[in-house]
């Protein structure tokens, strides 16, 4: 699956880029301890398929959209006042991702508009390390990750699942249990 050539050019565009870059440099500077001169405010624009269910089914796909309404939308990046990256990010199961990997049965709640998780019917302490060849929501990232890279872009950034504390993971797993 290939994104269209015109907004590959635009994901592509060099003066984008140096501009990204030039912010990217600042954010090191503040990160440095050096002074920006300014307020460091950042409000990045993310592109996301019409049909945000599509990741769990065709991950490919929901890329190729997703990029294809970034480019739609990347004019909002040209602020000179706030920094403003242009990214995707598959957030395969919302804050359940790692649940989802160690074998909790995650959901989605369309009254509430929100992802859950049952909790392990297992011991605590007998938590097993996953088999990530057989873990879907595993499976549905990295997809999302090689088609991100096969389309060869230098503008946007692709964002991680939801990496949770191991705090809120153990919870998620077994509630008041833990």
């Amino acid at each position: 699956m290939k994104l269209s050539n015109t907004a590959g050019k635009i994901l592509n565009d060099p003066v984008r880029i140096e501009h990204r870059d030039m912010w990217m440099s600042r954010l090191q500077d503040l990160y440095n301890g050096k002074s920006t001169g300014n307020v460091m405010a950042i409000n990045g624009i993310f592109g996301r398929s019409e049909n945000e269910m599509l990741l769990y089914s065709d991950p490919e796909t929901w890329v190729i959209e997703s990029l294809e309404v970034l480019a739609d939308q990347i004019d909002k990046c040209d602020s000179d006042i706030q920094f403003v990256p242009p990214c995707i990010e598959p957030m395969v199961y919302g804050v359940h991702f790692i649940d989802s990997i160690f074998g909790a049965h995650v959901y989605f709640d369309d009254e509430v508009g929100q992802w859950y998780n049952d909790y392990l019917d297992k011991d605590v302490g007998t938590l097993q390390y996953p088999d990530l060849d057989k873990s879907e929501a595993w499976n549905i990232a990295i997809r999302a990750a090689k088609t991100f890279l096969q389309q060869e872009l230098a503008l946007p950034l692709f964002g991680l699942p939801t990496i949770a504390s191991t705090l809120v993971v153990s919870v998620n797993l077994y509630g008041e249990n833990i």
